[in-house]
């Protein structure tokens, strides 16, 4: 009835008398399949699991019937069905899955890998370690843009074929208490790109500071005042040592009290100089005062404001607020009920008194995929993580398909999460409980299925 486990069929042109079943697991066996198909009634004339390189079940097969009639009949009975305790599904094949595209492979044999660097090891001690298997024609240590840090691998390159397989030797080594990772590069060595130099801006003119006022020699500061002290207490002091022109007090301007400082002005600095001399540290009512020449005082850079043109109205500021009209009666003389209440403001609302309708969330888009329940979300991922490091994680558990870290393009640095493509559904479940709430470089990852593939059209 069922044939023997092949290799992939899916390259077949789809027909509507092919039936796709998903959701096996990776335990499911020709037997099993056949069982449920005659538990059903159903009668296939050929059936097939699709299997990986490897030789192993992906977790899906393909049933082909004699028409399309017995073709629809057998999705009704065996979509939804329990299978191993777990529900599978049925639908009309779609034909092919479109191919993938190739990574590009390295085929210049004089590159090696080395990785699991310390983030102190730089080109020139790569350099002096390889050597010795050979001539180093470079020796590039992979960086980040920004910050110009390492990130623990580099790239060495030989001028021949047969010195970068000897150096290989030294894959396993300590250097610099790390044990090395030296194997053949997998991918190309990328290209340094040469970013034009930034034109700097030119700086703008610094604003020449205001030359202070010229000091008077002929007036004199008088500090650390008592707060009774007035201008003729002053005026009697300064007078003894020439023509005091005139003595004043600081005060506030709102409450009138000194601020502790004064000044006095002499007819001129000679008569200054001396006052100095004899009152500079005098006790006056119980103050010992300071006594020196005023300093002239730094001019403002604000600019004076604009004068207002003749009959501009002034600003809201200093208009009089009126008064809020109370509503006080209603239409019918009556006070309107609940009293005196403010109005509520209301939401802007559009023709005809509708409210306007919330703003619609953007949904994400889903892609199509065949396989969606092999699709896995990886989020709390640490920033230094690359695809690698994650297809290298999710490996233990089965083949991993595909493996990317999503990049934030403009800071080009990682989103602190991913997505991971198993080569099965029993894979994407073992890795699933295996990894979900496990730490990794210090975070607890998160692992689910993947909410934006779907195999719908």
């Amino acid at each position: 009835m069922i044939e023997e486990n092949v290799d992939v069929v899916a390259e077949v042109p789809a027909q509507p008398n092919q039936v796709f079943v998903g959701g096996l697991t990776a335990e499911t066996t020709i037997e099993d399949l056949n069982g449920l198909f005659a538990s059903l009634n159903v009668t296939p004339e050929t059936a097939s699991f699709f299997q990986d390189p490897r030789g192993r079940s992906k977790g899906c097969a393909l049933a082909v019937f004699a028409d399309a009639d017995g073709a629809n009949a057998a999705i009704e009975v065996v979509n939804g069905a329990t299978l191993n305790d777990k529900e599978i599904f049925a639908r009309v094949d779609r034909g092919p899955r479109k191919p993938q595209r190739r990574e590009r492979v390295n085929e210049d044999q004089s590159y090696v890998y080395v990785g699991n660097l310390s983030l102190e090891v730089k080109a020139e001690d790569l350099t002096a370690l390889f050597s010795t298997y050979g001539t180093v024609v470079q020796c590039n240590v992979n960086r980040k843009r920004r910050t110009e840090t390492s990130v623990g691998w580099a790239s060495v390159q030989f001028s021949s074929d047969q010195e970068a397989e000897a150096a290989q030797g030294l894959n396993g080594s300590d250097f610099q208490g790390l044990p090395l990772t030296v194997e053949p590069l997998k991918r190309p060595p990328r290209s340094k790109k040469t970013r034009a130099p930034r034109e700097k801006k030119a700086a703008a003119p610094k604003e020449e500071e205001p030359a202070p006022e010229p000091v008077n020699e002929a007036v004199l500061y008088v500090g650390n005042l008592a707060w009774t002290t007035e201008e003729a207490d002053l005026a009697d002091l300064f007078s003894a040592h020439g023509d005091v022109v005139k003595s004043e007090i600081a005060r506030d301007k709102r409450s009138d009290k000194s601020r502790g400082w004064g000044t006095v002005e002499f007819a001129n600095a000679e008569q200054a100089a001396a006052a100095i001399a004899a009152l500079n540290g005098h006790n006056l009512q119980e103050r010992e005062i300071d006594v020196q020449i005023r300093q002239g005082r730094k001019r403002s850079k604000k600019k004076p404001a604009p004068e207002k043109e003749a009959g501009e109205e002034r600003g809201r500021s200093r208009r009089r607020r009126q008064p809020r009209k109370k509503e006080t009666e209603g239409e019918d003389g009556e006070a309107p009920e609940g009293g005196n209440r403010r109005r509520r403001r209301r939401r802007p609302q559009g023709e005809e008194g509708e409210e306007r309708a919330p703003r619609e969330r953007k949904e994400p888009e889903t892609i199509v995929v065949g396989n969606p329940e092999c699709h896995l979300f990886v989020g709390n991922l640490a920033w230094d993580v690359k695809n690698e490091d994650l297809s290298e994680l999710f490996s233990k558990y089965g083949s991993v398909t595909n493996a990317v870290v999503t990049m934030n393009r403009k800071a080009d640095r990682s989103r602190g999460w991913g997505t991971v493509e198993m080569g099965s559904a029993a894979e994407a479940t073992a890795a699933l409980e295996g990894l979900n709430d496990s730490e990794y470089m210090e975070r607890t990852l998160l692992v689910r299925s993947d909410k934006r593939v779907t195999n719908e059209e």
